[in-house]
């Protein structure tokens, strides 16, 4: 009996986590932390999402968050991205470490761009 618990103790070391309770330790832990276990954009692993505690927090680079910083532009700050030309801007903290979608990110205290992460 001690025999076949070890076995199967160690078996999801020897299959490399191939079996589904590999993934749940992580799961749990982060979790626990308050983070969010998923898919993040279009990537189809499961990952950890964590919460920030900066968020909202004004920024001018991304260097100052612990996700990212980004800008709320009114219509006529995004037409002018658009058209590639720089918007001076502060931005915000995201909420989350892991951002995606199509977003006016903050560096050097202005957006030059709409870049799309996914």
């Amino acid at each position: 009996m001690k025999r076949v618990l070890l076995v199967l103790a160690v078996l999801p070391l020897a299959l490399g986590c191939l079996l589904p309770p590999c993934g749940l330790l992580e799961r749990y832990e982060c979790e626990s932390a308050g983070g969010r276990w998923g898919t993040v954009g279009l990537n189809p692993d499961e990952v950890c999402n964590m919460p920030t505690s900066d968020a909202g927090k004004e920024c001018l680079s991304s260097a100052e968050c612990e996700g990212d910083c980004i800008a709320r532009l009114t219509d006529d700050e995004m037409e002018q991205v658009m058209g590639g030309q720089p918007v001076e801007h502060t931005g915000e903290c995201s909420a989350w470490k892991l951002t995606v979608g199509c977003l006016a990110y903050v560096e050097d205290g202005r957006v030059d761009a709409i870049a799309c992460v996914d």
